[in-house]
């Protein structure tokens, strides 16, 4: 029989006053954070103007409706984020302080995770702060993007799906797949967490029971997905939906396809290992060094062949980190959605050499690790089945299977998801907490290894905490920038002020761009709010912020294009 899950052993009161400090420490560390990033302003970041159309659609009783474009269900944040509108009405910063609960939430969720599958509080605390000061994590906690959202409430399903398995407490599985099929309503691929949580049930049951609930969790959460998007297009709630569906991302399969889909796995391997790093290093790789003892040739040709052929993408297309998208840059964190920096390459923020040096240190720490991780959850997962088939009975078992599950799936939709649409760096995060529960029962290695996971986290949270920082200055900067012109009698048709702005106020379906112009729905760009000049436009204000990456003194400017150039524009 295998080694008894230290989970089951444990006295849970014992276990929750040893527990307590972490109740209290993660929101008052979340709140140091907040001080120094400061999250308030009334504008959005990145695609936050989309999903607030919804939650001002809710507000006024109109029901939940996405008058733009989007891939996301979004519906449960959407109403979400309504709830913290209604004492002061709509703004960002309301819908903004409606995604930091959740992450709080997040937080405590991959402590208690960690703990209920076996680890130690010096392990959890590590998971904890590994998914708080990922420069990802804390940047989209600071907007209303679904990342976040999502993040948490899959980890809460994964962290009610392991309290399940102490005796007595069987009825949370019940809570678990509700939080997975609400997940859903977020974001689709919460499906991935849904089938695993009733995967790993029928492990542990093996009974028709467990068969039927997994199946009956699977069917709900298809069916909720696909009549939602039915319901938006059929009552005209939404013009389109983006790539929605599996069939939608899922072309024909040919070699070429395949070619694309392995290169996509490669690319956002050192993402999944980059995620997971502090947690590896910290246990000094020590479950794969186990594994490489027990079963050498099979491990080793594996570990060796994931190495090889990143290196092998690494000279013909160069590093893909940190230029993989949507949110790590060079220079800091947060597309920089202006015509000047977004579009045409200029003005760009400079990179310190620090910084420089930082991001090739990450890349092949990231390509290792996740060579290591993509190798022990091959050899996880054949040890397991292994052992079902011999009957045995690894009471660990149904929690690394579902966290492989959900790391290995989940891996391979976001790769299928670039072949057709686009992958961002964004979505690995939701890795951090299955991979803290599938390393929770490892003990941490030496005091080098747990120095050198403290120096990473270290490094990563003074980032993440300067990065924000900087990112919401820009948007401050650029709000400050529009509305000194529209004070000024400016029409927002006159006005390029980015992404954010014009797709707020000017998004339209039936836009068509044109070249000359920038594609978010630019109507007339006499004005431009820029990080600095621009050919054929002069400066008329400039808007001055401390960028903290680099010391440096930033701005954002408004420009007024000049008459000659208009002119020449117009023959």
């Amino acid at each position: 029989m295998a080694t008894q899950a230290r989970w089951l052993e444990a006295p849970r009161r014992q276990q929750a006053i040893a527990d307590l400090p972490a109740l209290v420490l993660i929101p008052i560390l979340w709140f140091a954070l907040e001080l120094l990033v400061n999250p308030i302003g009334n504008f959005p970041t990145n695609d936050d103007w989309v999903y607030g159309l919804a939650v001002q659609s809710i507000l006024r009783g109109h029901g939940f409706a996405l008058p733009s474009p989007a891939t996301a269900n979004v519906i449960a944040q959407a109403y979400w984020g309504a709830l913290f509108c209604l004492p002061f009405g709509f703004s960002f910063t309301a819908l903004r302080f409606s995604t930091l609960v959740l992450a709080v939430g997040g937080s405590f969720a991959t402590y208690g995770l960690t703990r209920e599958g076996g680890g130690t509080r010096q392990l959890a605390w590590l998971a904890a702060l590994t998914l708080m000061l990922n420069p990802i994590q804390l940047t989209l906690a600071n907007g209303f993007m679904t990342d976040v959202p999502f993040v948490s409430l899959t980890a809460g399903s994964l962290w009610l799906f392991a309290r399940a398995q102490r005796p007595g407490k069987q009825g949370l599985l019940g809570w678990a797949l509700l939080l997975a099929l609400i997940s859903v309503m977020v974001r689709q691929l919460g499906l991935i967490f849904v089938l695993a949580i009733g995967l790993a049930h029928v492990a542990r049951e093996r009974s028709p029971r467990s068969i039927m609930i997994a199946l009956g969790g699977m069917l709900t959460g298809v069916v909720m997905h696909l009549w939602f998007q039915h319901w938006l297009l059929a009552s005209g709630r939404t013009p389109l939906i983006v790539a929605g569906t599996f069939r939608d991302v899922a072309p024909a399969i040919n070699m070429t396809f395949l070619q694309d889909l392995i290169g996509q796995a490669f690319q956002i391997l050192p993402y999944i290992g980059w995620v997971a790093a502090p947690l590896y290093l910290a246990t000094g790789f020590a479950n794969l060094r186990r594994q490489l003892a027990a079963q050498s040739p099979l491990a080793l040709v594996l570990l060796l062949v994931l190495l090889a052929d990143e290196v092998v993408l690494y000279w013909q297309d160069g590093p893909v980190m940190p230029d993989f998208g949507n949110v790590l840059m060079a220079s800091g964190v947060g597309p920089l959605t202006l015509r000047d920096t977004y579009l045409l390459g200029l003005n760009e923020p400079s990179v310190p050499p620090l910084l420089s040096l930082a991001w090739p240190v990450l890349l092949v720490l990231g390509t290792i690790t996740g060579a290591a991780a993509i190798t022990q959850a091959v050899l996880r997962i054949a040890a397991i089945c292994a052992g079902l088939i011999r009957g045995q009975r690894d009471h660990a078992a149904p929690l690394d299977i579902a966290a492989l599950v959900v790391i290995l799936l989940y891996c391979a939709a976001v790769a299928l998801i670039g072949v057709h649409l686009q992958a961002f760096d964004r979505y690995m995060i939701v890795l951090i907490p299955p991979f803290a529960l599938l390393m929770a029962r490892l003990p941490l290695a030496g005091t080098g290894w747990q120095m050198a996971a403290a120096f990473l986290l270290l490094g990563q949270g003074g980032f993440a905490v300067c990065a924000t920082h900087d990112y919401l200055a820009w948007q401050r900067g650029r709000q400050a920038a529009t509305q000194g012109l529209e004070a000024a009698g400016v029409r927002p048709t006159a006005i390029d002020g980015g992404y954010e702005y014009n797709g707020r106020h000017l998004y339209r379906s039936d836009y068509r761009p044109t070249p000359s112009k920038s594609y978010w729905w630019v109507q007339d760009d006499t004005y431009v709010v820029a990080s600095g000049p621009m050919p054929g436009y002069r400066e008329i204000v400039r808007y001055p912020y401390t960028r903290w990456i680099g010391g440096t003194i930033a701005q954002v400017v408004t420009l007024r294009r000049n008459v000659l150039h208009a002119q020449s524009r117009e023959r």
